[in-house]
């Protein structure tokens, strides 16, 4: 394969618009190829109803009638009548806003040229019956000159819908995108699936699979070209996991935990309460993996209430009275100082020395935790994204806890994991998301699950709701909330 062309070369782009692409990840025509549309619209022409129909959106090709063009107060108006081959007639929109200075060019000059007696044009558009001389009319967003020979990749089919940056539309980037289809990087684009997987799994090679995934004629031919590339993805993913559990296998850990309990046991004696029967089947399991001679890489989840935050603190001390120190990360400065109070108050009549640090800790502080850091002397750091900065540097750091896992990058967890040359990674979650699941079942993350709620605690239930059902139940609760402030006030 010969080398990546760059995006900028691509016909009609330039370095301009390169900077543009460069927004979005995408540097070479090969990127380019691999965006995949967000989404799709169908624009064929009395489709039955499916996941791609707009309830809101019409489209229409005919024949131009007549246009007028109507000065109005504020706004310029363009309205054009069409007529399709059923004789069925439409009446089309566009305004431009009224300049205080004259306009030197006349600013529906192309819409004129195009929209000329007789011409066939595509339009597509939202419907507003206001001020309509016909049942039918709409507010044009898009429109297409039927004889342009790009029209067929605009209207008329399946159009794709591209994720985009200020400064490029959907149509420029689709014109690009068939640039990109009929160059020869596409040919050249490497297969990696095996002749006898694309042929026991029926599937599409690699560029009949571009193509289909961008400008498909079919929905049967899009779900077979999503169901390729989802198979190569899983595939490669699958296999990095198995080089990562290979990996994972032969590290070995250079330090070494024993339950000395100088620490743990007047912890739990003071602590007030007894660990729930789920709790204490969660430290062992954590407790196995850090006597283990292999790192530990486990998820934690439980409901909110449920008591992770104790568990981590007890793999914590662990780590602390064997000598080493242990950080918690949480993604907000609010939850960073919950978590160091919790910390300070259950601690307050142990030899353990805990510190915060944030964005908005004062200079002076911070030279004082960074020094505490790097001499040993703090033993639990709890702290937000300030925690991994280049500054930091952790004297005997082995052991790092990752509250709310799901919003930190991957970036930002290896950079943690910079901080020591080989550490003890436990992740806590109460909303496992579907790639952190993905790891669990396929991957080298262990799991461990609090199951029950300490007693006392309101029982919470989890449910899969669609974004209308869930919109409306926290229309209902504020509109309870509403009148609640109503009735007192009165």
């Amino acid at each position: 394969m010969s080398a990546p062309v760059k995006i900028q070369y691509l016909k009609g782009i330039g370095p301009a618009k390169a900077k543009l692409f460069e927004r979005l990840e995408i540097q070479t025509v090969q990127d380019l190829l691999h965006y995949y549309p967000r989404t799709y619209q169908d624009r064929r022409l009395n489709m039955p109803p499916n996941e791609y129909n707009a309830d809101s959106l019409t489209i229409f090709k005919g024949r131009v009638l007549r246009t007028q063009q109507i000065p109005a107060k504020s706004v310029l108006i363009f309205k054009a009548v069409l007529e399709d081959e059923k004789g069925e007639q439409l009446e089309c929109t566009w305004f431009k806003k009224r300049m205080y200075r004259a306009f030197r060019f006349d600013p529906f000059g192309q819409l004129k040229k195009d929209f000329h007696l007789n011409n066939e044009v595509w339009v597509i558009g939202r419907k507003n019956d206001r001020g309509a001389m016909f049942g039918n009319q709409i507010t044009v967003d898009e429109y297409y000159v039927a004889a342009d020979v790009m029209t067929q990749w605009h209207a008329g089919r399946l159009t794709p819908i591209y994720a985009l940056t200020e400064g490029l539309t959907n149509k420029q980037f689709r014109q690009f995108m068939v640039e990109a289809l009929q160059s020869p990087t596409l040919t050249e684009t490497p297969e990696i699936l095996p002749s006898a997987i694309l042929q026991k799994r029926k599937l599409l090679s690699a560029p009949q699979a571009l193509k289909a995934i961008h400008f498909p004629n079919s929905l049967a031919e899009l779900n077979v070209a999503r169901t390729r590339l989802a198979y190569e993805e899983f595939l490669l993913l699958a296999t990095a996991w198995g080089i990562k559990r290979t990996q994972t296998k032969v590290l070995a850990k250079d330090y070494a935990y024993e339950i000395k309990k100088t620490l743990l046991t007047p912890f739990k004696e003071q602590l007030g309460f007894d660990f729930t029967g789920s709790q204490k089947k969660v430290i062992n399991e954590i407790f196995s993996d850090l006597l283990s001679p292999r790192p530990m890489n486990r998820l934690l989840q439980g409901d909110v209430g449920s008591g992770k935050t104790v568990v981590a603190l007890c793999a914590m001390l662990l780590a602390v009275e064997n000598g080493y120190q242990a950080a918690l990360m949480a993604p907000t400065e609010i939850l960073a100082e919950q978590h160091f109070l919790t910390f300070k108050r259950i601690l307050k009549d142990l030899p353990v020395k805990v510190a915060i640090l944030t964005s908005s800790t004062k200079t002076a502080q911070k030279k004082k935790i960074l020094q505490g850091l790097a001499d040993g002397s703090i033993q639990i750091l709890v702290g937000t994204h300030a925690v991994i900065q280049d500054n930091v540097q952790f004297h005997n750091l082995r052991l790092a806890v990752i509250d709310e896992q799901h919003r930190f990058g991957v970036k930002q967890r290896s950079k943690l994991k910079e901080k020591t040359a080989k550490l003890d990674l436990l992740t806590m979650t109460a909303t496992p998301i579907p790639r952190t699941l993905a790891l669990a079942f396929y991957g080298d993350l262990a799991v461990s699950t609090i199951s029950e709620l300490p007693p006392g605690r309101q029982p919470i239930l989890t449910e899969c709701a669609t974004s209308k059902l869930a919109y409306d139940r926290v229309r209902s609760e504020v509109q309870k909330a509403v009148r609640h402030i109503l009735f007192f006030r009165s």
